[in-house]
């Protein structure tokens, strides 16, 4: 009986830079795995430091390929918006050929084959297929060593 222990991912802290510190605030720089809880180490910095503390505020300056330097406030959205294929480009993808990409278009698979050029590991979810001028095609997945698409674009 019992249900099996719960399955965590694991975080990864790729540097912590100390900005700024004017007692009794400090502000740090944190590069991180997604799924890193910055409260909890805040308050795990505090106690290595001897004392207690936590986290007053908090601002995520980039995520998924997407930086808040690249961001248009509001009153910009008309004409700040980045399109589709740059967008997506960030993300693992695969670059499929010419005749391919002109099938997708039209609803037909892909296959190993067809793959020009990968980026990332697409092994595992859902993955932005582009023709071979980077324009974004479709959303691709592979599921049993096959690749299938999930949704088409028409742009």
């Amino acid at each position: 009986g019992g249900t099996p222990p719960e399955r965590h991912q694991r975080s990864r802290i790729y540097s912590i830079k100390l900005e700024s510190y004017t007692p009794p605030d400090a502000g740090i720089l944190v590069s991180c795995s997604s799924g890193t809880y910055i409260r909890t180490l805040a308050s795990d910095i505090s106690i290595a430091a001897g004392t207690r503390g936590y986290l007053k505020s908090l601002e995520r300056s980039s995520s998924g390929g997407f930086s808040i330097r690249e961001s248009v406030p509001p009153e910009e959205w008309e004409s700040g918006f980045l399109g589709l294929s740059e967008a997506l480009s960030g993300f693992s993808h695969v670059v499929v050929n010419k005749r391919a990409a002109e099938g997708i278009r039209r609803g037909v698979q892909f296959d190993s084959g067809d793959i020009i050029r990968t980026r990332g590991d697409v092994s595992d979810g859902i993955f932005p297929v582009f023709s071979p001028g980077m324009r974004a095609e479709a959303l691709g997945i592979r599921e049993n060593g096959r690749y299938r698409l999930s949704r088409v674009f028409r742009l």
